[in-house]
Parts: C-alpha cells; structure tokens; sequence
C-alpha cells in the first residue's frame, strides 16, 4: 500500500471526482491503494455526505477498517444517518471493543435496534460479544477490553500452543505476551512470546510459563488501569473477573485512549467547560458554563468594588491605575500555572506527599525569583517611563512581588483543599484561581500603597 504524502494530498480531491460520478468500483480500488489509517484521515477533508457515500459502496470488510480508525469524535455524526442494515454489516466487520464503543455513541433505541439487527445476522458470535461488552459499566476495565482472545491452556505442548496461535493469528497481532488460563479457563500465567518460540517443541506451557503476572479486575475503573500499566511499564493487561476467569485483554492503544480522555477533561474542567459531548444544544452549553463565567463576573465585579474602595488612592496617584492590569494579569497567571503544575502531579497516580511538598516549596522559590525580578521592572517602568515618585515605583514592584507569592500560595493551597473536600482538584485551577487572584492581587496592591502614601505626602 502506498503512503506517498503527494498522493494522499491528491486522494481527497480524486474521491469527490469518482463520487461526483457514482464510480463506487473506482473509489473502493483507490482506497485499497492506501493504508486505512490514511484514508481514515482523508476522508474528514471531505464532506460527511460524500464520506457516507463512500461507506454505503464499499465492501462492508474495507468500511469496518476505515470506520476503525476514523476519530470516535465523529462517529456518531458520520454514521448514524447510514441505513441500518448497512451498519450492522460495518459493525459485524469490527473489534468487538471497538463495535461496542461505536454502540455506546447512537442513542438507546437506535442502539437496541441495531443490536437486534446483530442477532438475525450471521455473525451471532459477534453479537454475542458486544452486547456482553456493553454490560459492564462505563469507565471500567471491562467496557474497554477486547474480548476477542483464544485461550491457551497450560495442558497444551509447545507446538499446539503454536498451532493454535498461527490459526488464530488476528486475535494475537497486538499483543507480547500469551496468557494461560487453566481447564476452567481461570487465568494461572503469562508467557512471553520469545520464550513460546524458543521453548522445547514438547515442553508443556505450564513449564515453562511465567505465575507472577499483573492482572485486572474487569470492574476496575479505567484510570486504576492507566496508573497499573504506568506503575509496572506494560503493554498488554489481562483483565479477569470476580472469579479468576480470563475475560479479555488491554492492550496499550486501549490505554492511550483513555490517556487521551483523561488529558481532554481536565482541559475542559479548567476551562469551566464541563464535558462537551454532553452539550448537545447550545441552551445546555449555556447552562454548563454559566456557574463558572458567573464565578468570573462576580470576582470582575468583586475587583470593581475593590477599585472604588480605594479610590482616594488611585485619585492621589493615577499612575497606580496604570499597573493594576499588570498586577492583576501577573498573579493571575502565576496561580494557574502553580495550580496546574499540582494538579497534573496530582492525578498521575498516587504521589507521595514528600514529592507534592517538594514541588510545592520549588515552586514558591520560583514565584521568589519571577516576583523579585518582574516588580524590579514594574517598579523601574513606573519610575522612568511614566516619571512617577521612586517610592511609588517601590509600592509597585513590592506589591507585584508579594502578589505573585500570594498568588503561588493560593495555587498550591486551593487543589489541595477540593481533594479534602472530595472535589476534582482540575476545576481549582482557570477561572477559579483567576478570579480569586484577581481580587486578591489589588487588595494587597491598593493596600500596600495607601499605607505607604500617608506618608509619601506627609
């Protein structure tokens, strides 16, 4: 198969001829020409009409592949208006895992109709597996895991183990290691595909095979796996039941997905987005991010209140104004960045608070140096660009300087208390910690300079 950059520059563009033409032959040809990982990602250049043109006329097999490697971002808008027959058979041609994941996108009644549709075709095994799938619960090892493995009991030679895996090579192709269950299919060990290879051809497996193996309950959450295959540096995880039994496997592209999922959450919970995919209208887009932007208004109108208080100060000094939104913007970002350094700490499994107290102290070290150094300009800027008295150019650089620690503090101390509080540390941080910051910065800044003017003026 071809990956030429030139030609998959060109694919896109000769796709929409061949549609325009209802040359369906033509375009399952080209496509064949090309990796399905490549024309997966041509394919969104193109417009989600054509796109299920394109997977209504090829061969249901060369569909499943592509569908495979489409982002699940799009599934359910590319392929949910497909007819239904033709989705059963794209479906009958995926990893039962992936087949699953594709389910879990449509809406209940379209789901149930199309695993009906599953059950009359002639992939009843397909079926079978899917819908156990979609019994496990969300977010757990079991929902992810793919069920499509053949078990090789520890009773077997050698070379019918070997037999075994060459009949049934698909179901191997991602994984290193064979797991070995006993009669009762109850998982007993693991065996590394080198030594399989060379073993004696007559040695039993459960002679040469490994019974000190990681393995995972298939209700554990899917967060629990990424921190075990993290802590013990795996590829594949095998995943079992209550009973011992061999379910499925996880291999590392499963895990990289929720990796994926997870980095994308605490993204959008900084944000004060919420989740997206739940957002389904923008009335409850609105409704998601209202809390936080009336979170924000309230400390902008906290600030403002703040700024009248003090305005006698401001009235003795204008040039004090000019450098409140480089205090505020100052302390602000300096509290998201701290916060999001901790919290990113946080959640990498479980960290030992030796570790997150060292990061803690590295960082008020920092805010030292950035406060030390961007109050000396202030304060220098202050003093020659817009000639101000040498002492206020001191209440500039001092209050910058102590609203970038306090600031440092808040950023470490606020992830901290949403954990005692059984909160999820990632919404401390964007608009939470800004807000405060804000206010915060200019009680100490206004503060600091109405104290020092008493006796500037004096």
């Amino acid at each position: 198969m071809s990956t030429g950059k030139m030609q998959l520059d060109y694919l896109p563009g000769h796709l929409e001829m061949l549609l325009e033409h209802e040359d369906y032959k033509a375009v399952e040809s080209l496509l064949r020409q090309f990796r399905p990982e490549d024309v997966a990602e041509c394919l969104l250049q193109l417009s989600s009409y054509h796109i299920r043109l394109v997977l209504t006329h090829i061969k249901a097999e060369l569909a499943g592949e592509l569908v495979e490697h489409i982002d699940y971002d799009y599934w359910r808008e590319l392929l949910a208006p497909l007819d239904q027959r033709r989705l059963v058979e794209i479906l009958d041609y995926l990893p039962s895992d992936d087949a699953a994941d594709l389910l879990e996108e449509f809406d209940e009644e379209l789901r149930e109709e199309l695993l009906e549709g599953m059950r009359k075709s002639p992939q009843q095994e397909s079926f079978q597996t899917v819908a156990a799938l979609l019994q496990y619960p969300e977010n757990t090892a079991g929902a992810i895991m793919n069920p499509d493995i053949v078990l090789v009991t520890q009773t077997l030679e050698i070379d019918q183990a070997l037999n075994m895996i060459r009949a049934n090579i698909e179901s191997f192709k991602d994984i290193n290691y064979i797991f070995i269950t006993d009669p009762n299919k109850r998982l007993t060990g693991m065996l590394p595909l080198p030594v399989l290879i060379s073993a004696k051809s007559d040695a039993l497996i459960e002679d040469v095979m490994l019974k000190d193996f990681i393995a995972v309950n298939a209700l554990m959450d899917e967060d629990e796996v990424v921190d075990v295959v993290r802590k013990y540096e795996l590829t594949t995880v095998p995943v079992v039941d209550s009973q011992g039994l061999l379910v499925g496997v996880i291999t590392i592209d499963d895990v990289i997905d929720v990796i994926e999922e997870q980095a994308d959450e605490d993204a959008y919970k900084m944000a004060g987005l919420g989740d997206p995919d739940s957002q389904t209208s923008a009335f409850r887009a609105a409704l998601t991010r209202i809390p936080w932007l009336l979170i924000c208004l309230g400390g902008s109108m906290s600030a403002g209140t703040i700024i009248h208080l003090f305005q006698d100060t401001l009235e003795a000094a204008i040039v004090l104004a000019s450098f409140m939104p480089a205090v505020m913007g100052m302390a602000g970002n300096t509290g998201v960045q701290t916060s999001t350094l901790l919290i990113r700490n946080m959640s990498t499994g479980p960290s030992l608070r030796r570790h997150l107290f060292k990061i803690v102290i590295r960082e008020f070290r920092t805010a030292m140096v950035i406060g030390l150094l961007c109050g000396s300009l202030a304060g220098f800027a202050a003093w020659q660009l817009f000639h101000a008295n040498p002492a206020i150019g001191g209440v500039i650089g001092v209050s910058l300087c102590l609203s970038i620690l306090f600031s440092t503090f808040l950023g470490t101390s606020i992830p901290f208390l949403f954990q005692k509080l059984s909160v999820d540390p990632a919404v401390a941080s964007g608009p939470f910690v800004t807000t405060i910051n804000d206010s915060t910065a200019l009680i100490i800044y206004l503060s600091i300079a109405t104290f020092t003017l008493r006796y500037i003026q004096h």
